[in-house]
């Protein structure tokens, strides 16, 4: 299995990263002894529903988020029996339905397209009715187009706000997060990834914030927010029509370069998934490492691709759920706790509630 290293160059151009603020009021309701089903709007005013599970052992309240596949129906799957397990060694889980998805079907149309800086993308791409009416009460996940993926950053973004609104009570450690996703989640979360990276963790409510540029140089970079992002793991990464392969490695080379060091990453795949096997190298070697081109080249702690014994050509959700025959789920749990043990007693910043804030698209080269 590979494990690489990759040392930063000195210098890079890019744009800045805009974010603007918005709004995200919470609800819940819950079954007795179960997980919660929790709802939240994203920085667009699209209502978003996660299931929530709390830890039910003692640890360091670490967060763990959950992303299906995109059209992918969320509660398929054993998702449920994944979080429940890591609820039980101490993280707190979110599963996220993304806009369209799940539970996600209900939208505010006039708050949806009042946002200045995704307004005129959802104008563009989302379903219309016959007389080109956005729709006012629900969305399907089967009207959404594949290249509209990458707006679903926001659903991460507002996601994660949910988590650090809790962290606010007292409930949860939003400064440790990890990301556990399957298929074109993947783009999508290393997406969400480098927008955290780039975000300043001293500034979060501030329009604009983020880390500046001098002279063509990133300044040093020691609070962003992409340093929660403890680790991210992914289950038959794909790739995504939404997202060219040169616009996926310029917005992780541009914008987040740290993230190759600091944010580990770890592919699964089905030992006969050829596909998965491909797509694991390509974001290893060439999004992660930039192999090649971007300088020396070491061992990269933590981050590796691995295949999973026994699965044959199962693919993402599909390696869940069977953890006696494959072992998927220990290799999560067991990855987890090694980043876990890794972060222990390094200085980490404090999370404070932060209203969702929409990622621009066009920023990173992105037209969906």
């Amino acid at each position: 299995m590979p494990r690489r290293r990759f040392l930063l160059p000195a210098a890079f151009a890019a744009a800045a990263l805009g974010f603007v603020l918005g709004t995200a009021p919470p609800a819940r309701s819950q079954a007795a002894g179960g997980p919660t089903d929790e709802s939240f709007e994203s920085a667009d005013g699209v209502k978003l529903n996660g299931r929530f599970y709390k830890a039910t052992a003692s640890k360091n309240n670490s967060c763990v988020l959950l992303l299906p596949g995109y059209k992918v129906d969320p509660t398929k799957g054993d998702w449920d029996g994944l979080a429940k397990r890591l609820a039980g060694e101490g993280y707190h889980v979110l599963l996220l339905h993304y806009r369209g998805h799940g539970k996600s079907t209900d939208i505010n149309g006039k708050e949806f397209f009042g946002n200045a800086i995704l307004g005129p993308v959802n104008a563009k791409y989302w379903p219309r009715d016959a007389n080109r009416n956005p729709p006012k009460n629900s969305l399907q996940m089967s009207e959404l187009k594949p290249h509209y993926l990458p707006m679903l950053v926001n659903d991460i973004m507002a996601a994660r706000s949910f988590l650090e609104r809790k962290n606010d009570n007292g409930e949860v450690n939003a400064s440790t997060v990890y990301l556990v996703g399957s298929g074109d989640s993947c783009p999508l979360g290393m997406l969400y990834t480098a927008a955290e990276w780039h975000r300043e963790a001293e500034r979060p409510n501030v329009e604009f914030a983020r880390r500046p540029f001098v002279n063509g140089r990133l300044t040093p970079n020691t609070a962003t927010v992409g340093k929660d992002i403890a680790a991210c793991i992914w289950l038959s990464p794909d790739k995504t029509p939404g997202m060219a392969d040169g616009v996926v490695k310029s917005f992780v080379n541009t914008y987040a370069p740290d993230m190759r060091d600091e944010t580990r990453m770890l592919f699964l795949y089905g030992e006969k998934d050829d596909r998965g096997k491909a797509n694991a190298k390509y974001y290893y070697d060439e999004v992660l490492v930039a192999k090649g081109k971007q300088g020396k080249v070491n061992a990269m702690l933590y981050t590796e691709t691995r295949a999973v014994k026994g699965a044959k050509d199962l693919k993402g959700v599909n390696l869940l759920g069977k953890n006696d025959t494959f072992g998927t789920e220990d290799t999560i749990s067991k990855y987890l706790a090694a980043v876990e043990a890794d972060r222990k007693g390094k200085a980490r910043f404090a999370r404070q509630y932060t209203a969702p804030l929409p990622i621009a698209l066009t920023t990173f080269g992105l037209d969906p």
